[in-house]
């Protein structure tokens, strides 16, 4: 691992065209997913998450997102990843599964980052001791409580 912590790696996804995004969202779930997931635990890969942008989601922002969906892959550092992106198997099994619904006429949208969690499980993971006490105390001065 990274000694800053697990790499996130994040690839935002556009569906095909001809797909409705229900169709879009059954097959990456129902099908890719599990095609997926053995050659993920494979390479070390600690957590895989589909994140759903569905157009009604998208319209409630102000600028316009222009993909379906985000995959958010954990790894212990990036020589991982591209080991895994180099495997025969990614190469002939995995991405031709991800033409049958991802666009690929467009290029992939992808960043990556030392993932620093905040709040787990709804509670804090760093100090904010301080910083509750000053909310608390402008909510009672403010009739909030």
């Amino acid at each position: 691992m990274s000694s800053l912590g697990l790499v996130k790696v994040v690839v935002y996804l556009k569906r095909r065209p001809d797909l409705t995004e229900e169709q879009f969202y059954e097959y990456w779930e129902k099908v890719h997913a599990p095609l997926v997931s053995p050659w993920t635990v494979k390479h070390g890969v600690v957590g895989y998450t589909q994140v759903r942008t569905p157009k009604r989601l998208r319209d409630v922002l102000s600028s316009k997102l222009e993909f379906d969906g985000v995959v958010e892959l954990l790894v212990e550092n990036f020589e991982k990843y591209a080991a895994a992106a180099a495997d025969p198997y990614y190469v002939h099994v995995i991405e031709p599964d991800e033409r049958k619904f991802i666009d690929k006429s467009i290029p992939f949208t992808l960043t990556m980052g030392i993932e620093k969690p905040i709040i787990m499980e709804g509670k804090p993971v760093i100090d904010v001791s301080k910083e509750a006490e000053a909310l608390r105390k402008w909510e009672a001065k403010n009739n909030l409580t």
